[in-house]
């Protein structure tokens, strides 16, 4: 598996990076985006999510990796019905900073 990054600046709204898991034939594996609001931390990981064929397979947890590997805080959302999400988080020691009505925001260090 390679992990492609390419970061993306809009003037007035910050940069976005994003990652893409693909495999040998270069087919999209799965993939997340990090919004950074003007070099603030912690950045917004936003959209992260693997194909059907390609999950269970630690795709998810490289991809996060991989956002850890270029910025030192980080905070995402999922929805409180997203359980697989929510372990996902947990294993990778993100910390749980709310969790009232339709979602839960976990953050990184």
């Amino acid at each position: 598996m390679i992990i492609h990054s390419r970061r993306r600046g809009y003037p007035g709204h910050g940069t976005y990076r994003h990652y893409t898991a693909r495999d040998e034939q270069w087919s999209v594996m799965g993939e997340v985006t990090v919004i950074n609001g003007f070099g603030r931390e912690p950045v917004y990981v936003q959209g992260l999510w693997v194909e059907p064929d390609y999950r269970r397979q630690g795709i998810a947890t490289q991809l996060l990796h991989a956002v850890k590997g270029h910025y030192a805080r980080f905070t995402l959302a999922c929805h409180p019905s997203n359980t697989e999400a929510q372990g996902l988080y947990r294993k990778l020691s993100l910390k749980q900073t709310e969790g009232t009505g339709s979602i839960m925001r976990f953050t990184s260090n």
